[in-house]
C-alpha cells in the first residue's frame, strides 16, 4: 500500500540535479527494531530540505509503515477466523436440532402402550369402550339412546377420568362393576344431566369390603335444579335458595287463594359469618314458575335447624360440611323441596327414562347415609395414593 506525501518526500530525496534520474538510496531510514537508524546525508548530496528535516519525514514514514502492517495484519470482516465461529456455531444448532430429533424418535418408541393404543389415545380409548357398553345395554332392553344423551355421557366419562389423574388414582383401584359405573353413566345421560352444565362430580369411597374404591357419580343442588326444570309439569323461570342466619328477617305468608306459601320479605344480617354452622338456623328455596297466563307463582320450601342437623349427622365425613356449609345446607334444602308434595307428584317423566331415576334415590341414599358399607369416605382433594397402576393396564369400567 503507498502513502502519496511519503512517496514525494522520498523521490525528492533521491533525483540527481544533473540528470534528473533518480538514485538508488544507500540506506533504508527505517529499522526492523523500532529504533530510528536513519543515516545522515552525505557531504555531496543537496537536498531542499535539513537533517532535522530528513529526520522529522523518516519517522513518519516508520510510523506509517506501522500503521500500514496493522493495516495488514486487522481481521476483515467475514474473515476466515470469523468465518470458522460462524460455522462453528451453525454445526452445534445442527447438532442440537439432530439430538432433539433423535430424543423425539426413541420417546416415540418407548412410550407405553395397551392394546396398540398410545397413552395419549387412553381416553378417546375409555369413551369408545363405555359407549359401546352402554349402546349394548340400551339395545338388549330396547331403549333409545339419544345423540344428546351420548353427548352427556361424553362429558361424564371425560370428567371423571380427568378426577382421577388429578387426585392420583389409577383405573385398577376403582371397582368399576362393583360401583355399577356404566348404568351410573347411562342413567344420568339419558336424564340430561353432565358435569360442566349440571354440576355433576364423582364421589371417590375406599369400600371397606372389597379394599378397592367405589364412584358414586353425584350431583349437587343444582343438578336437582336441572332435573325439576326438565321434568316439572309447569315451566321453570328460576330458582333462589338462601341460608337463614342469626341475626336474619324471614317473613312468609300461606296465599289461601292460590295454596301457595309466599316469601314477603327477607334481610340478611352482613355481619354474621354465614358459612359457620353455629349462625346457622335455617334456610329455604323458592321456585318460580309460569302458569297458563304467563303469570309468575311462587312454590316454598323451608327447613329448620334440626333438619339440617340431621343431614350433618348422618355424613360419613364432616370435611364437606365443615369446609363449605352453606352449599351442603342448599343442598339439604333442594333435596327437601324434590321429594315435597308440591314438587313430586308433579314431575312428568318419558317412560324411557323411569327406570333411571333410580340414580336419583340412589343419590339421595349417599347423601344422607343410609348404607353403611363403606368404612372412610376419602376426601378426593387431600387423597394422595400410595401405590399407583397404569391406566393402559385397563381400558374402560
Amino acid at each position: 500500500m503507498q502513502n502519496g506525501f511519503f512517496d514525494e518526500l522520498l523521490k525528492e530525496e533521491n533525483v540527481d540535479e544533473e540528470t534528473g534520474e533518480i538514485k538508488e538510496p544507500e540506506n533504508d531510514a527505517v529499522a526492523t527494531d523500532g529504533v530510528n537508524a536513519a543515516e545522515e546525508p552525505k557531504e555531496e548530496e543537496t537536498v531542499e530540505f535539513s537533517f532535522g528535516d530528513l529526520k522529522d519525514v523518516t519517522k513518519e514514514k516508520k510510523e506509517l509503515v506501522k500503521e500500514e502492517s496493522k493495516e495488514k495484519t486487522k481481521p476483515k470482516e467475514n474473515s476466515k477466523p470469523e468465518k470458522m465461529a460462524n460455522n462453528e456455531i451453525l454445526q452445534s444448532q445442527v447438532e442440537n436440532v439432530s439430538r432433539e430429533t433423535e430424543k423425539s424418535k426413541k420417546q416415540e418408541k418407548t412410550e407405553p402402550k395397551s392394546n396398540g393404543l398410545v397413552k395419549k389415545d387412553f381416553t378417546q380409548a375409555l369413551i369408545e369402550n363405555t359407549l359401546s357398553k352402554i349402546t349394548d345395554i340400551t339395545s338388549f332392553s330396547e331403549e333409545t339412546f339419544s345423540q344428546k344423551a351420548k353427548n352427556c355421557a361424553i362429558d361424564i366419562i371425560t370428567s371423571i377420568d380427568h378426577t382421577l389423574n388429578v387426585n392420583g388414582y389409577s383405573w385398577n383401584q376403582i371397582d368399576s362393576k362393583g360401583s355399577n359405573l356404566i348404568m351410573q353413566i347411562k342413567r344420568w345421560a339419558k336424564l340430561g344431566i353432565d358435569v360442566s352444565n349440571d354440576k355433576l362430580y364423582a364421589d371417590i369411597r375406599r369400600n371397606g369390603k372389597t379394599g378397592m374404591y367405589d364412584i358414586a357419580v353425584k350431583g349437587q343442588y343444582q343438578t336437582i335444579e336441572k332435573l325439576i326444570t326438565n321434568f316439572f309439569n309447569r315451566p321453570v323461570f328460576r330458582f333462589k335458595t338462601e341460608v337463614i342466619c342469626v341475626g336474619d328477617v324471614f317473613e312468609s305468608e300461606f296465599d289461601y287463594a292460590t295454596g301457595e306459601d309466599r316469601v314477603v320479605s327477607f334481610t340478611k344480617d352482613l355481619k354474621v359469618d354465614r358459612n359457620k354452622m353455629d349462625n346457622i338456623i335455617g334456610a329455604f328455596k323458592i321456585l318460580y314458575y309460569y302458569d297458563d297466563e304467563n303469570k309468575i307463582h311462587q312454590i316454598l320450601t323451608k327447613i329448620e335447624k334440626d333438619r339440617i342437623m340431621r343431614a350433618y349427622e348422618a355424613a360419613s365425613t364432616k370435611n364437606v360440611w365443615n369446609r363449605d356449609t352453606q352449599k351442603m345446607v342448599k343442598k339439604t334444602v333442594t333435596w327437601e323441596m324434590f321429594n315435597s308434595e308440591d314438587i313430586r307428584p308433579f314431575m312428568k317423566y318419558p317412560e324411557d327414562v323411569i327406570q333411571d331415576l333410580t340414580i336419583v334415590n340412589e343419590n339421595e341414599d349417599i347423601d344422607f347415609n343410609k348404607e353403611h358399607k363403606y368404612q372412610s369416605v376419602v376426601d378426593a382433594e387431600s387423597h394422595s395414593a400410595e401405590t399407583l397402576g397404569t391406566d393402559e393396564e385397563k381400558v374402560g369400567f
